[in-house]
């Protein structure tokens, strides 16, 4: 049965118990239908408005983080979801509710729009209902928002002092405003409060070093990386990017008392130091985001808000860092974590220094890293930090990213190109351990049919007519290590979707033929296609459909004959 088609002679009771159920789960859509079909059948209760409206708030908002960490930009339909909430909730009001959640879910949509006033006056009488701490910060945000921060003073002052006398524990609300004390550019009040939480300098690693008297251990010119956007093979005429982006300058570089967090790409120095050098990045730094990183809280301008007490810190005696906040993610660990070993092996102690990884990596992360070092390894666990007396580090080959604002306007070349010359050390050390058969005689297809993104939706068709062509299909994720790196060596032709498999291409022979099936928009496959060009490579791309131009994790459509145009672009 449809969510929608309830029996009319359904109970109110009935019809609450199912939708509670729902949003439990999390199941947003069906819930928002049964709702519609229980307010068609109740227009007078006031509990499904009350109901419509938090459930359109909250969607809204999941939809909005979620929108926002893909880098997708959807603000139409998520303000319609708000818009649609407030008049829900107002509708409830009207019909006599008093709930406090209807009053909080009010004040959150308005929030949500820009109405800060008028959130304000929402979230006070959600407040009067039900005084606690958790709509109480929510309160303080939008006080602050509305009046300003004075007005938040009070508000804070009040509030702490009602906690108190009610033995209510109010850490989170003093972190809220400390928080706030922060936006406001009034972080040096934060220490007063009591929470661990200290304002930190963001500096790139060389310019903390210069201004620190620290010598760097090891410096080397910059790279000039290819970059190119490829014709794509069904789509529509565009104007075709070339030319080069200029690396990061190579550094290694030891800091002492350094602290290093579990899944956070900052290193904290004792003089007040946030070491990050894509956050800092003169250029595009400004939009980067730390939805993956939550050891910061904030960021205004240069500065920093950490929160590291979440974090157990122990003492650790030296380290090269090759930890951070995206290491279990296939397509960062590799160009951006173990490409830093083509700097960091010119230490003159490298040999001898063990190496701070994520514990919870996949085990072909670190058998990657085996092939590469024997080093010994740490494990830094989740919720963990090691406060290391020698901390070693190198950076990126270029600029990096794991999440960037919606709006900005970071060039598709400039979003974290591959590196040739870090490639080819990393495939030079890998074949002098496993070193080519020389029999390439495998088709391979490389399905992402068991990837939670960027699905291609008619996966099992294209693996059919693949089979046909002598192509086997493979699931990457399957595989060790070693038996990936076989598997390309091995291979004389590969289709696959875009995807981080495509970073092992480097150990499959130059001459193999590749086609890659991709999204109507290519994004920044210019950082993937000009690289593999320069190490000889020559991708073929098809051009697929159906994909939100917008989304670069969209699902996408490849047609059978862009398939067939594709294979026979490859001698297939």
């Amino acid at each position: 049965m449809d969510a929608s088609e309830q029996p009319l002679e359904a109970s109110a009771d009935s019809r609450k118990l199912e939708i509670e159920k729902l949003l439990v789960l999390h199941r947003f859509e069906e819930t928002k239908a049964r709702l519609q079909a229980a307010r068609a059948a109740f227009p007078e209760n006031a509990w499904f408005a009350m109901m419509t409206g938090a459930v359109l708030q909250i969607s809204g908002a999941d939809e909005q983080d979620r929108s926002a960490r893909m880098g997708r930009i959807r603000a139409k339909q998520i303000s319609d979801d708000f818009e649609k909430a407030v008049t829900a909730c107002t509708e409830a009001i009207r019909l006599g509710s008093k709930d406090w959640a209807t009053y909080f879910y009010l004040g959150m949509a308005q929030q949500a729009l820009g109405r800060s006033a008028e959130a304000a006056v929402a979230l006070i009488k959600a407040y009067n209902c039900r005084p606690d701490v958790a709509t109480g910060c929510r309160l303080l945000e939008t006080v602050v928002a509305a009046r300003g921060i004075d007005w938040g003073r009070k508000l804070y002052n009040d509030f702490t002092k009602s906690y108190a006398e009610r033995n209510l524990p109010d850490r989170a609300f003093t972190e809220t405003w400390a928080t706030l004390l922060f936006e406001a550019g009034l972080g040096g009040e934060i220490e007063a409060l009591g929470v661990d939480y200290h304002c930190a300098r963001l500096s790139s690693v060389m310019d903390w070093a210069e201004k620190a008297g620290v010598a760097l251990d090891f410096t080397d010119e910059c790279e000039d990386i290819p970059v190119e956007d490829p014709s794509l093979i069904g789509g529509p005429p565009v104007t075709l990017f070339k030319g080069m982006v200029r690396s990061y300058r190579p550094y290694v570089c030891t800091a002492s008392d350094a602290v290093v967090l579990s899944k956070s790409d900052m290193v904290l120095t004792p003089d007040g130091a946030a070491l990050n050098d894509v956050a800092a990045d003169s250029r595009y730094g400004r939009f980067i985001e730390f939805y993956h990183d939550k050891s910061v809280r904030r960021r205004r301008g240069e500065q920093i808000l950490i929160d590291p007490q979440q974090h157990r810190i122990t003492d650790l005696d030296e380290g090269i860092m090759l930890s951070g906040g995206a290491s279990e993610h296939f397509g960062h660990w590799v160009p951006e974590f173990l490409c830093r070993l083509t700097f960091l092996v010119q230490h003159p102690d490298f040999a001898k220094l063990p190496i701070i990884v994520d514990e919870d990596m996949p085990g072909s992360h670190f058998d990657y890293l085996r092939q590469l070092v024997d080093n010994e390894l740490v494990l830094l666990p989740s919720k963990s930090g090691f406060r290391c007396r020698r901390l070693v580090m190198a950076p990126p080959p270029t600029f990096f990213p794991v999440y960037w604002a919606v709006d900005h306007d970071i060039p598709t070349h400039e979003q974290g190109p591959f590196s040739p010359r870090c490639f080819r050390f990393l495939r030079d050390r890998i074949f002098a351990s496993l070193p080519p058969s020389g029999a390439r005689t495998r088709r391979i297809y490389l399905s992402r049919g068991k990837r939670h993104w960027r699905h291609l939706l008619n996966d099992a068709e294209i693996a059919e007519h693949l089979r046909t062509e002598g192509f086997e299909t493979v699931f990457p994720e399957e595989l060790s290590f070693v038996e990936q790196v076989r598997l390309f060596q091995d291979a004389e032709a590969i289709v696959a979707p875009s995807g981080s498999s495509l970073v092992n291409l480097i150990f499959a022979d130059p001459s193999v033929k590749l086609l890659v099936l991709n999204q109507p928009n290519i994004f920044s496959l210019n950082g993937f296609y000009g690289p593999m060009r320069a190490l000889g490579y020559d991708p073929k791309i098809v051009c697929g459909t159906e994909g939100d131009p917008s989304d670069k994790h969209a699902h996408f459509r490849i047609p059978l004959w862009r398939l067939r145009e594709g294979l026979a672009q490859i001698g297939l």
